[in-house]
């Protein structure tokens, strides 16, 4: 039997809206959000996570990435709080230990939830924001995506336990997650 559900992990390309959906997703659950970025940032020390790209490397970032995983769903799971929604970086999926974290928080009730979103409303919402996260290739944008959508999709499919369209607007994403959870 499946442990009730404690929290949605949302994973998903850069650009796919996990922050802005999962912002709104928790709002309309009544229920705590937390971004990643931010808990591996403020153990980086630094600014952004362009800083960290820039000083340490992307390693050091997918580390820092990796850490703040595993403690922040241990912790929320630990603090016995049930309703959260976490948003993942894009590429943390991707790394082997950032991927076990999920794996076993998966397994004290944590769902996670792909937010698989077009590779041409990608280019439409990352051309029209500047954020501070770095390229991560000299390849023009619509390239790049394309790349590193190919190298991640069987990490973001073999970890989801439900996927949803995240080419909409934010609020109709976050309803139709809302009532695929209901």
């Amino acid at each position: 039997m499946a442990p009730p559900l404690r929290g949605i992990v949302l994973i998903g390309m850069r650009g796919a809206g996990k922050t802005t959906v999962g912002a709104l997703l928790a709002g309309e659950l009544g229920w705590t959000f937390d971004d990643l970025d931010d808990h591996a940032l403020r153990r980086s020390g630094l600014k952004s996570v362009g800083e960290v790209f820039a000083q340490r490397g992307e390693s050091a970032w997918r580390t820092l990435e990796s850490e703040a995983i595993r403690d922040l769903l241990a912790g929320i799971t630990a603090r016995g709080a049930a309703g959260s929604v976490v948003a993942v970086g894009g590429g943390a999926p991707s790394d082997p230990r950032s991927s076990a974290a999920l794996q076993q928080a998966r397994s004290v009730g944590w769902r996670i939830v792909w937010l698989r979103t077009s590779l041409p409303r990608l280019v439409e919402r990352l051309s029209a924001q500047d954020g501070d996260r770095p390229r991560l290739s000299s390849a023009p944008l619509e390239q790049e995506l394309a790349m590193l959508d190919a190298a991640r999709r069987s990490s973001y499919e073999s970890l989801a336990d439900l996927t949803v369209d995240g080419d909409g607007p934010p609020a109709q994403v976050s309803a139709a997650l809302a009532s695929a959870l209901s």
